[in-house]
């Protein structure tokens, strides 16, 4: 019996920090875990056939990484973009039937929320992703029909413009947390999103 095609997550994980100062994705969050790494748990509880793209010189990223069943791509092109980093992951799953795009960086998305945007791509859903006080959040899901425009991206913009330019197909997921918004671009991020937990669970 052949089986439908999977969906997959892929987990952006081959950005510079230069804004960070040092690597930001080996910084501990949750429980002291490693934030890249506690990313990578969060996806793989809602998809379990995930990929995490990396920098080929990131070895200490690539073995925090390796204890978890995450399949890990490197991205030789890594310097041109983010966009570099979404592509390599494409043409690692080019089968798939959908894509759950995750970023490392954002540690504190809730797993429900992630299959809630995955339950969205297997019923027909042809972009989808969560929704915050009228903000769009991460993760963001697209179905197998956006391959050939998301291979055209580049830069440093995500899948941002393909999200505006076909927003009249994007299925909204209203949720009532902030932490679909919280990403770590600065160490000053990373105090700001514990006291913001903190807040939440109050």
């Amino acid at each position: 019996m052949v089986s439908d095609p999977p969906i997959v997550g892929i987990l952006l994980a081959a950005g510079s920090s230069r804004r960070f100062g040092s690597n930001k994705l080996l910084q501990p969050v949750l429980n002291a875990t490693p934030m890249a790494l506690q990313a990578a748990r969060n996806l793989l509880h809602a998809l379990p056939e995930s990929i995490a793209v990396v920098r080929p010189d990131d070895h200490a990223l690539q073995q925090q990484l390796a204890s978890t069943s995450i399949s890990i791509i490197t991205n030789p092109h890594h310097h041109l973009g983010i966009n570099s980093s979404l592509v390599c992951g494409l043409r690692a799953c080019p089968e798939a039937a959908g894509w759950v795009i995750a970023l490392a960086d954002m540690p504190f998305i809730p797993v429900d929320i992630i299959r809630q945007v995955v339950q969205c791509l297997r019923d027909g859903a042809a972009i989808a992703a969560p929704h915050y006080c009228g903000q769009r959040g991460h993760p963001v899901g697209f179905s197998a029909q956006w391959r050939a425009e998301l291979l055209q991206l580049q830069g440093d913009n995500g899948a941002r413009a393909i999200v505006l330019r076909h927003a009249d197909q994007l299925q909204r997921i209203e949720v009532s947390t902030a932490q679909v918004l919280i990403d770590i671009d600065q160490p000053a991020d990373l105090k700001n999103s514990f006291e913001a937990l903190c807040d939440t669970k109050m």
